[in-house]
Formats: C-alpha cells, structure tokens, sequence
C-alpha cells in the first residue's frame, strides 16, 4: 500500500518540485521528514541538485531482505545526512549509514507541573486505535486487573469520530486492511463490564488536561521502540510502561523511568501496572527521573539547534 501510495502521488511530486525550482531557485537544502518519502528525496537530489536532509522517526522493522537492501541503497544515494530520533531507530539502520541522532522535541512555556496527582492509580494511553499499538492489549490488562480486585482506572485518549462514515474506510476493511479498532474495543469493554473503570476520549492536540489525570503512561506498541507520549509524561513527571526488548537509555531505563514489558503479553504488561498499584512511591521516583530525562534530551530549542546545525554544514 505505501508503494502504491507514492506511486500515486509521483506526478504531482515531480510537478512540485519543479514549481519549487522555478519559483524558489535560492533554496538550498532540502529536509525529508520520513523515510517512506525516499523517493522525494531521489528526485529532488537529481532535479534540484541541493543536499538532503532524512528524518527517520521509527525503527525499520527488519534488518534484512530487500526492502532493506533497498532503503540502504536510497540512502547512500540520495540523501546527505540522516537523522534518526532516537538510539533504538539509529541501531536498526545498521552500521553502513552514518546517522545523527536529534531528539524530538516537545513545545512548552513553562515546565509542565501536575495540579494534583490522582488519589486513585489512573493509568492511560496517549494513541489512535491501531492494533498495532497494543490498545487491545491494555483493554486485556485493564480486564485482568479488575478480575483481581485491584482499584485501578484506565484511559485512552485517541479515539476517532464518525468512524467508518468515509468510502476509504469502508474498502479497507472489505478488503482486510482496516487497522481501526475501536469498535472491537468497545465491544470488550461491554463484554468484559469494564466500563465503570475504563475511558476512552476523542483525540485532542490539548493533551495538558489528559496528563494531568494520569499516574502511568502505557506505551505497548508492536514496534519495539519508545514513543513520542512516553518523553511527553516524562515533562509531567509521569514515568512510562514500554513494551521493549532492547531499551536504551537515551530513551526509557527499566526500573528508573519505567518499565520496560514483553510486547503483545497483556499479562505482562497487567503485573507492571500491579507493581506501581502496590508501590505507589515508585511512581514518584521514576517520575522525577523520568522528567530529568526528558530536560535533558527532548528539550525542544536545543534539539532544533542541533538540526539547524546540521543545515549549517551541508549549506
């Protein structure tokens, strides 16, 4: 699908760039924001003849085969710098790619303080309702942590509106593709009678309200990686649970800033919400430690500095 996907946006890819030189023939480096848009980069290498600049923002899923052998290739020829976001995404590329890492960023005025952290554990997902992001496997943990008589609550802000009212939506679950699943959600939420302990709220880029409810951040993805939420809570002094294998520090430490769970286990993942609904005070440690990670590394103004950095020697 992203094949087709950016062989159907190839001539109008082609037309922008050359308006692009017609009408800005002074600029000078082009900035790519992610890896599935290789081919721009091909093409603005070869029709505007300026450095490129590559944003890869999440780990290649395999390290082997010819999608990867292929990407390889695209990079070594077409782009001139490579960013990767994070350690874990750099260490996917392999070691024949010269990579710079420069963290996300996250954009605020003032550092972040809670209000007032709950009374009662709250434990929440910051995700749209993709399977791949192991929503159904916190509705799981949420199940088996009520089944267990633990006082626990559970929220995921994400959720999408009018879902399945759009012909794209449609075809793609006719035809298998459709990745929503916020209709099977629901249906366990009422089969599992979890709904006095569980909420979902339409997604909102306002997310201050939402951590400010939260005591734990679950991030259970699929992807082996560390997301973009987790650094978030770190600013509200929030740690995380990460379903990772191979963590580094630059991102999550096990039992300093979070934990780090097995992915796809929500049994797993139900016992590391367990130990911080038995040691409250851990949450207030990893918390704090978790927020001096996040100032150290996803501070916003210095990472764009680092990238303009970049710009300064490729110019």
């Amino acid at each position: 699908l992203i094949v087709l996907r950016e062989l159907f946006y190839l001539p109008s890819t082609i037309f922008s760039i050359a308006k692009i030189r017609r009408a800005h023939p002074d600029i000078s480096i082009a900035h790519i924001n992610d890896i599935q848009d290789f081919l721009s980069a091909f093409l603005i290498k070869k029709l505007l003849r300026i450095p490129v600049v590559i944003h890869i923002r999440g780990p290649l899923m395999r390290r082997h085969g010819f999608r990867h052998k292929f990407l390889m290739w695209a990079l070594k020829n077409s782009v001139n710098q490579v960013i990767a976001i994070d350690e874990t995404v750099r260490d996917s590329l392999g070691a024949n790619v010269s990579v710079k890492v420069i963290h996300n960023g996250f954009i605020i005025n003032d550092q972040p303080r809670r209000v007032k952290p709950p009374q009662q554990l709250v434990v929440g997902m910051v995700s749209s309702l993709l399977r791949f992001k192991g929503v159904l496997e916190f509705v799981e943990a949420a199940r088996i942590c009520k089944e267990q008589g633990l006082n626990i609550k559970f929220s995921i802000l994400g959720g999408r509106e009018n879902l399945g009212s759009n012909v794209i939506d449609k075809v793609l679950r006719f035809i298998g593709l459709q990745h929503e699943i916020e209709k099977d959600v629901l249906s366990r939420i009422e089969r599992y009678n979890i709904q006095d302990i569980f909420s979902l709220y339409p997604f909102t880029e306002k997310i201050d309200n939402f951590y400010q409810t939260i005591s734990v951040l679950c991030f259970p993805s699929h992807i082996n990686a560390v997301g973009r939420p987790v650094f978030e809570a770190g600013f509200y002094r929030i740690p995380s649970i990460v379903a990772i294998s191979n963590p580094k520090p630059d991102a999550i430490t096990h039992m300093q800033t979070g934990l780090c769970i097995e992915e796809k286990n929500p049994e797993n993942l139900a016992s590391a919400i367990k130990y911080f609904y038995n040691n409250p005070s851990e949450i207030d440690r990893m918390g704090e430690n978790a927020n001096s990670l996040a100032n150290k590394n996803y501070d916003i103004k210095k990472n764009a500095m680092k990238v303009l950095e970049v710009y300064s020697t490729l110019s």
